[in-house]
């Protein structure tokens, strides 16, 4: 909700996010992507070519210690992140990968973030008040919940809800009891014995089940 990734992934397929216009094979090794002109973070900052280089670079070759070892194993085939011109990214392969698109498009994989703001404000307030490129900012955040409303500069089509909240909810119990009397609209990856009891007990409450994206991971 609050940042994009350079691809999306979709039932039918791999396609570009609301970053990228287009991208075209160059080799074996070698993709370029085009990303769309107009595109802001939450706090106004234009999107760029360097902005998606350096959270490449951030994610995989930071030497300060952030690298996540759950992203680079998504996204570990890549060798180098060049930023071409403005709006041109090319992104290079240690080796052939047939599903790199595939990991571009993960939910685990590379968030794009604004350098020049990451650069202002350094890491620790970016924690605490990240902007990313997605349809909701954050406008506030505890280790309790968090509170998206709606980045009326958005660049993709608008989200149906204009504020969303996330509770961290340890109680299981809880949780149900949420659901059921309405106080929660939407609670993920529920427990099998968890969804038999709504299913059962809570004609109100609606289950259902996913696909996962993370085939690549095999």
């Amino acid at each position: 909700q609050v940042y994009d990734t350079l691809l999306y992934a979709q039932n039918d397929g791999t396609v570009p996010s609301y970053l990228c216009e287009s991208w075209n094979q160059v080799d074996e090794k070698t993709y370029e992507f085009k990303l769309k002109e107009g595109v802001t973070f939450h706090n106004g900052y234009p999107m760029t070519a360097e902005d998606v280089k350096f959270s490449f670079d951030r994610v995989l070759f930071d030497e300060s210690g952030y690298v996540d070892p759950n992203i680079t194993a998504v996204v570990g085939t890549i060798e180098s992140v060049e930023a071409v011109d403005a709006l041109t990214v090319r992104i290079t392969t240690k080796n052939v990968d047939p599903i790199i698109l595939d990991r571009l498009a993960s939910y685990l994989g590379v968030y794009i973030i604004s350098k020049q703001y990451y650069e202002e404000v350094g890491a620790e307030t970016f924690g605490t008040a990240p902007v990313g490129t997605g349809p909701y900012k954050i406008t506030s955040i505890t280790p309790e919940n968090m509170i998206l409303d709606y980045y009326e500069g958005y660049y993709g089509e608008a989200p149906v809800a204009k504020r969303l909240e996330y509770r961290y909810i340890a109680e299981e119990t809880a949780l149900l009891t949420g659901l059921m009397t309405g106080e929660i609209d939407l609670a993920p990856d529920l427990g099998i014995s968890s969804a038999e009891i709504l299913k059962a007990q809570a004609p109100n409450v609606q289950v259902f089940n996913a696909p996962s994206s993370a085939g690549h991971l095999l």
